[in-house]
């Protein structure tokens, strides 16, 4: 199993089969918060505000079942989720649908100890992004990889499609006290098409690829 950090310390997965690195949980909002602190160009302050009204910030230490979403970057459109993703570095993309779904798959075949035994004793990993996990861990009891990583009870992570009407899409199943919502992920995971691309949802989130072609 290979992990990389990202430039905020947060951990990324090699995916062979898409020759790719991914977040290993969707973008939370102190990586995203960092990116806002850290470029010239970053929207006025009530932009974020729109962002926290949809979705509450929390920290790590006081996650629950029932609050462990406001962990996430929701209520970010694709357009500002892309300026991150350039933040980030090159190489960082959202990923499409087909890699959004190879993804998903690959964290089926993870085993979760194997996974948490390699991060945990990953020396340089930002000490936030070490208790975000530990605290999802906790209190989800995860059963899978897939759960673990928010892939399953997270949320719809934003996607590129193959249609020019609908360049966007949402996959993953979100969480039901956040957003009920009928997906079966295993045999049939639908790209859900979103009200608006500029609306702000708590059950849209985003997670980003590194490229690098290993």
């Amino acid at each position: 199993m290979q992990i990389r950090l990202d430039r905020t310390g947060y951990p990324l997965i090699r995916i062979r089969p898409i020759e790719a690195f991914a977040h290993l949980l969707p973008v939370t909002k102190v990586q995203f918060e960092r990116y806002l602190s850290d470029c010239q160009a970053v929207p006025n302050a009530a932009f974020y505000m729109e962002v926290l009204n949809v979705n509450a910030r929390i920290s790590p230490k006081h996650t629950t079942r029932d609050n462990y979403w406001g962990l996430l970057a929701t209520g970010i459109t694709p357009k500002e989720a892309m300026l991150c993703a350039s933040w980030m570095g090159t190489g960082y993309d959202l990923p499409t649908s087909d890699e959004w779904k190879a993804m998903y798959r690959h964290f089926g075949d993870i085993d979760l100890a194997k996974l948490n035994t390699a991060l945990l004793q990953e020396s340089k990993l930002n000490d936030l992004a070490r208790l975000t996990w530990t605290s999802i861990i906790n209190v989800l009891n995860p059963r899978s990889s897939q759960q673990a990583a928010l892939l399953k009870d997270g949320v719809l992570e934003w996607v590129r499609t193959n249609s020019r009407e609908q360049p966007w899409g949402g996959l993953g199943k979100p969480n039901q006290r956040l957003h009920s919502m009928i997906i079966d992920l295993d045999s049939n995971p639908r790209v859900v098409a979103p009200m608006s691309y500029a609306a702000r949802m708590a059950h849209f989130g985003f997670r980003l690829l590194l490229r690098t072609g290993e």
